[in-house]
């Protein structure tokens, strides 16, 4: 059953579009692909990317501003730097959320594909003594509920004034926080707060830390719920293998407290590898993914991946 876009719009707003929305299907009936949407209200556009489970690299999306109430609607996707549109996806959003219709380029080749709503729970932004920052509803357990809340107040969008002592002049700290999954029973979040300085203004610094919630648990997400402690070893050397001019950095900082902030996300296991090419100054989380098609050895027998 298909729904009018501005019927949709009127339903999800407060939830599904307050956040990313994620979505997993096929092209052709055969492709795997992974799409995120967000829809901005002020534009009255969706923007995302999606990628080819196979390949792994993101392709920007993006529609046109929606005037009308046609059910159908058409996103574009644009490869690399390309200001024209490469390719389209024109279709329907189903009463369940799903969105089908035909893929094509400018090539003339033309695709059935179907996009199936993979989010693990609705989310909407609550704003309150000049900070905005996300709260799940509409979970079957309240206390679990109230748990997911309670860690999802620390993460916020706003701005933060400091007044300094006599001649060191004023700062502000900008917070910001971008959800970067929900599905597969958890929400992995960023947060980055930047600070600058006001006279004159520069930025002086950043820190950017990611978090995962297990939304079973309504706690954060452990390495043992999603990988095997016996993979501890295997995943020690993949990290410093292929982050070799960070050896001394991670030794020092110790593997296991890397791995024991393992988030998930779209594409796959993230574990959020620190800085080391500016350590102090900006310290933001670089994430280290491995996808999920080179984890099955690793997978714990009746964590949330099972």
């Amino acid at each position: 059953m298909r729904v009018s876009l501005l019927l949709f719009f009127l339903c999800l707003t407060t939830f599904l579009f307050a956040q990313p929305d994620f979505y997993g299907g096929t092209i052709k009936e055969k492709i795997p692909v992974k799409m995120k949407l967000s829809w901005d209200v002020k534009t009255q556009q969706f923007s995302g990317s999606y990628f080819y489970v196979s390949v792994g690299e993101e392709i920007k999306l993006e529609s046109r501003a929606i005037t009308n109430r046609k059910d159908s609607l058409t996103i574009y996707e644009y490869v690399g730097t390309d200001q024209e549109p490469n390719a389209k996806f024109k279709g329907l959003f189903m009463s369940n959320g799903d969105f089908r219709g035909w893929w094509s380029d400018n090539f003339g080749q033309k695709f059935p594909f179907q996009f199936t709503l993979e989010n693990s729970v609705k989310i909407k932004y609550v704003s309150k003594n000049g900070f905005t920052y996300p709260q799940v509803s509409g979970m079957a357990n309240a206390q679990v509920m109230e748990k997911v809340n309670r860690i999802l107040k620390e993460y916020k969008k706003g701005t933060v004034r400091i007044e300094a002592e006599e001649d060191n002049g004023s700062y502000r700290d900008v917070l910001d926080f971008d959800i970067v999954f929900n599905g597969r029973h958890v929400l992995t979040l960023y947060q980055e707060q930047l600070h600058y300085s006001e006279d004159p203004e520069y930025l002086m610094g950043s820190t950017g830390k990611y978090v995962c919630i297990n939304l079973k648990s309504g706690l954060l997400l452990k390495f043992t719920e999603v990988l095997s402690e016996t993979s501890k070893k295997n995943l020690s050397g993949k990290l410093i293998k292929e982050n070799e001019g960070c050896k001394d950095f991670l030794d020092k900082l110790g593997i296991e407290e890397i791995l024991n902030k393992v988030a998930l996300t779209q594409k796959g296991i993230l574990f959020p590898v620190p800085n080391c090419g500016a350590p102090g100054r900006f310290d933001n989380d670089v994430p280290f993914i491995i996808p999920y098609s080179k984890i099955n050895g690793y997978i714990a027998p009746n964590g949330l991946l099972k």
